[in-house]
């Protein structure tokens, strides 16, 4: 019922006692702003804020329904008609409804050009078909429309910057990352923050170069080391640690989180709950991945697999995860799970390059469908 996901790191929120307020505002928010839409369901702000609320509690049905439930009331002629389907555009994609999302997404911005959650949602899309080509072609055709004036511009930026990867692009990653992810004139924002880390870390698990940039940003994720408010974003401090070298922050890190499920033992408040059913796990499982422990990796990590959504994000972000379990599996000579992790990964996604190239690493490379 308590949702102190819904405020972390992501909000900018600083002042501890500014914090404890809005943890105790969010309690039981989701819950009655659902109850509000359906007792209300023209109220506009209703549906946006707990649409936001569904995406920190990483809870895909609530996302889809939430948005739906509420269309048959309105029409084409309400000027708020078009960010609902921008919403409910990503609510159908985390789902797995793509043909439907995108539909919805693209009818948003005919409505509104300016819809940055509505080519947020469709950018997803084409990541999570494959449809790579189209999906850069799309961001950049509209980069007028989403790409200036808002405070979503790095988030969409790097959803362009996974599909660089996936096309071999390692370059224009970067480029997109010293732009507008992390430089030297960054606020240290977390939602910043966290895709930056995000980022570097699916190039860490490629041994790829990345030159000087863990170091900044593990300093950036250390000005906000003792803030455990959202497990999701402790995880990519670990990242950020473990990849700048900083292993006694990483282990700190762990430690926190450990003593932070000591003192909270009521699991019905969020952050609670998720870091004990999956964000210890998954930072101690970077943590290990750091120090070459892949065996511990794969044991913490392959367990919650299919509960990983239970601390927020989205299917794009959370890959990241898999991502780590599948080459730890891989360096720990771990052939049946890495095999079958695998195939996991192509039966949703045969269009990825880097699915087709992680068979080949474990002996069975064959050539991906045209």
């Amino acid at each position: 019922m308590t949702n102190k996901a819904a405020v972390s790191f992501t909000t900018g929120l600083e002042d501890p006692d500014r914090v404890t307020v809005a943890f105790l505002v969010a309690v039981g928010a989701a819950e009655q702003l659902t109850a509000l839409s359906v007792e209300f369901p023209r109220d506009a702000l209703a549906l946006a804020v707990g649409h936001q609320l569904d995406l920190f509690l990483a809870d895909a049905l609530g996302l889809r329904d939430r948005i739906g439930g509420a269309l048959v009331i309105w029409d084409e002629t309400d000027p708020w008609f078009g960010f609902l389907l921008g919403m409910q555009a990503f609510g159908l994609e985390e789902c797995g409804l793509y043909p439907r999302a995108e539909a919805a997404g693209m009818r948003a911005l005919e409505l509104e050009p300016s819809d940055v959650w509505a080519h947020h949602a469709v950018m997803h899309v084409y990541e999570m078909q494959g449809r790579f080509d189209i999906g850069l072609r799309f961001a950049d055709e509209r980069r007028t429309d989403w790409a200036k004036g808002n405070f979503f511009v790095p988030h969409n930026s790097w959803h362009e910057a996974p599909v660089h990867l996936e096309t071999d692009d390692t370059a224009a990653a970067l480029a997109i990352y010293d732009r507008v992810l992390h430089n030297a004139e960054s606020g240290d924002v977390a939602l910043e923050m966290l895709d930056a880390a995000s980022l570097l870390w699916r190039l860490h698990l490629g041994d790829h170069e990345v030159g000087d940039r863990w170091h900044p940003l593990a300093e950036a994720w250390a000005g906000k080391a003792e803030q455990c408010w959202y497990v999701f974003n402790d995880m990519h401090a670990a990242m950020a640690f473990v990849g700048a070298g900083r292993l006694d922050d990483a282990h700190a890190l762990v430690d926190q989180l450990e003593t932070y499920l000591a003192a909270n033992p009521d699991r019905s408040v969020s952050n609670v709950a998720m870091t004990a059913e999956v964000g210890l796990a998954v930072c101690s499982a970077i943590v290990a991945f750091g120090e070459d422990r892949y065996g511990e990796v794969t044991t913490l990590l392959y367990p919650i697999r299919r509960i990983i959504q239970r601390f927020g994000g989205s299917h794009a972000q959370r890959d990241a995860v898999a991502r780590t379990l599948l080459e730890a599996a891989i360096r720990n000579r771990e052939t049946a799970l890495a095999t079958s992790l695998v195939s996991e990964r192509l039966s949703v996604n045969e269009r990825s390059p880097f699915n087709w190239l992680q068979l080949s690493r474990i002996g069975l490379g064959r050539d991906a469908p045209r």
